[in-house]
């Protein structure tokens, strides 16, 4: 009977321990999860940003060449941000 109880509470230590490492393994994830859920919205608002501003370019044609000239440069800008954002992921 005494074996019993020691192999019992053996195996009962080891069950406790595995589950306060996945309860920490979880928290660690929770953690990381939130994290790329922050950077995902920052992301989305900043497509989201960009849409409205390619909408807004679509809806207003350019007749004058200094104006041409800086709404490339504007999607210049906007292309650049847009690797930086790729690569920074990465």
């Amino acid at each position: 009977m005494e074996d019993q109880l020691t192999a019992l509470g053996e195996r009962w230590a080891h069950i406790c321990q595995w589950t306060e490492e996945r309860y920490n393994t979880l928290q660690n994830l929770a953690v990381k999860w939130d994290q790329v859920m922050d950077e995902f919205q920052a992301i989305q608002q900043w497509l989201n940003s960009k849409e409205t501003q390619l909408k807004q370019m679509e809806a207003n044609p350019l007749m004058e060449i200094g104006e041409v000239l800086q709404r490339i440069k504007k999607l210049q800008v906007s292309a650049m941000q847009y690797v930086c954002c790729l690569t920074a992921g990465k």
